[in-house]
């Protein structure tokens, strides 16, 4: 993703830590299972290029799904975002609604 905004150089980009592997128990977490209400597998893109190009932030993007094997189908599907700035996670809630159009 972007290393700058505006031609600034962003150092946390930089060093590879802006979007991390792990949930801090400080970040404000948002679970997109319980704000976007469709019954399908989210694009989970075009939500991380939002928060990439948008905010300037570390911060935790996360996918999971479990099988159900009976019924071979998905039973359960969650999408968690967690934001180290809690302005970030307002900001993002703010638009959240235009990721289910």
């Amino acid at each position: 993703m972007s290393l700058y905004m505006e031609g600034t150089v962003d150092p946390i980009a930089v060093r590879g830590v802006r979007q991390i592997n792990y949930l801090p128990s400080y970040f404000t977490v948002i679970n997109l299972s319980k704000h976007l209400t469709t019954d399908f597998l989210w694009d989970s893109k075009p939500i991380k290029t939002w928060i990439w190009t948008h905010l300037s932030g570390r911060f935790y993007f996360e996918s999971t799904s479990i099988y159900n094997a009976d019924s071979r189908n998905i039973k359960n599907s969650e999408l968690i975002v967690g934001f180290e700035d809690s302005s970030e996670a307002v900001m993002f809630m703010l638009i959240l609604s235009s990721f289910s159009d």
